[in-house]
């Protein structure tokens, strides 16, 4: 039944012609603990995995600045507006660290908080950045850097995460491609309270998509000259097809911040 559902040729439906069921949200309990170990709270960090929003980047690396490594620092980007951030860190810590290397990674499992999915007017309390449903099996890609770049994805893998390490070109592509599938939908599922799936259905969206797809393509590639065919209009807008066929019941992490009054990425 699987093989089946996988090779379907409508993403909706399976191969017997029934409607596809949205994966079921699954809770796992993920054990931590917060250390006042005076030792490990002294010792000096080399290896950051930074999975904030894009605009909370610089900030969540300028408070932990002083127990950044300054013979070398490894930061894993993990976050949506990749791209951006690892502009602006770079700005940051390059005049600070001998030995900065940012890499680049991407996801595409789909983690909302508990709370949101049963009241999404609900104000958050204190304990609710523990409380998190896993609402979409993904996979998660670790670009290529100076060290053991490989044994970093193993460790996500074995974690459960389902990844694998990319070479630097294909990592770069895929933020580019990602970044075309982010601009489009989370902003309009935002705007227009609807899941992916119900996208196509906004007047006038196949032109919109069009425009944002061939602004985003034509910035890729005057920054990216030598990929100019991973980043034509083409290839673009087939990643966001994807994107939006893959999770068709799946509202983003903007609705979402929308709903709750947050800060979001265009704010």
């Amino acid at each position: 039944r699987q093989l089946a559902n996988e090779t379907s040729s409508d993403p909706a439906r399976t191969t017997s012609g029934r409607k596809r069921r949205p994966p079921r949200p699954r809770m796992a309990r993920v054990p931590y603990q917060f250390t006042d170990d005076e030792e490990d709270t002294r010792r000096n960090i080399r290896n950051v995995i930074l999975c904030t929003k894009s605009y909370q980047a610089e900030r969540a690396i300028q408070d932990i600045q002083a127990r950044l490594d300054p013979s070398g620092l490894r930061i894993i980007l993990l976050c949506n507006g990749a791209l951006d951030a690892r502009e602006k860190l770079e700005k940051t810590l390059q005049s600070t660290l001998s030995d900065l290397e940012i890499v680049m990674g991407t996801t595409t499992h789909g983690v909302v908080h508990e709370t949101a999915t049963l009241n999404e007017t609900h104000e958050e309390c204190d304990d609710d950045m523990f409380h998190l449903l896993h609402v979409g099996i993904g996979k998660t890609y670790i670009g290529s850097g100076k060290t053991c770049t490989k044994s970093m994805a193993k460790l996500f893998d074995q974690s459960g995460l389902n990844a694998s390490s990319l070479e630097k070109t294909e990592m770069e592509v895929l933020c580019w491609k990602k970044l075309a599938a982010n601009c489009i939908c989370n902003p309009l599922t935002a705007l227009y309270d609807v899941p992916n799936g119900k996208l196509k259905d906004i007047p006038g969206f196949l032109s919109l998509r069009a425009q944002v797809v061939d602004e985003i393509s034509r910035i890729g590639i005057a920054l990216n000259p030598e990929l100019q065919d991973d980043l034509s209009r083409e290839a673009l807008d087939d990643f966001v097809e994807q994107v939006i066929q893959a999770n068709l019941q799946n509202k983003s992490s903007m609705y979402y911040d929308v709903k709750r009054g947050v800060q979001t990425e265009v704010d």
